[in-house]
């Protein structure tokens, strides 16, 4: 697969995940582009006013979460097998992701501080989203035994 098919993929699986939470249909009316911008992006200055050691928002906790959901939904559709996340954090942004499927940990990604993962373009986010997932199918079909 060529970068463009997966920075495509990877979008259409945060776009799926964003859809997913809007129960009320708040994002319902607005471009794909709008609902990312507004669900899942920070702004410049949104970045700048986080502290590198301190409280992270809770914007940004959803905004990890979201990110590895659509990680694990890309994994997902590459493989056909059923994947999912984890996000454990604390209050300061200290933990760790992981991706997996069955009893395989494909993806243990350390969390140390939140300015790896707050992103402000979609260029970025889906740059981070392919190599992760790109690792997480490598993992996946060496060790495609000890899956569901």
């Amino acid at each position: 697969m060529d970068s463009a098919e997966n920075s495509y993929s990877f979008q259409a699986s945060l776009l799926q995940i964003i859809n997913a939470y809007d129960m009320y249909g708040v994002f319902q009316n607005l471009s794909d582009e709008q609902k990312l911008n507004r669900a899942f992006l920070l702004s410049v200055d949104e970045k700048k006013q986080m502290d590198s050691c301190g409280q992270i928002s809770e914007r940004l906790k959803a905004q990890i979460n979201i990110f590895f959901q659509a990680v694990a939904l890309n994994v997902e559709r590459k493989t056909n097998k059923m994947v999912s996340s984890i996000v454990e954090m604390n209050s300061e942004g200290f933990g760790r992701a992981l991706i997996y499927s069955g009893n395989l940990i494909m993806v243990n990604k350390a969390i140390r501080g939140t300015q790896q993962l707050a992103f402000t373009n979609m260029e970025r986010a889906c740059k981070q989203g392919d190599k992760i997932s790109e690792l997480a199918v490598k993992t996946l079909d060496r060790y495609s035994h000890l899956t569901s």
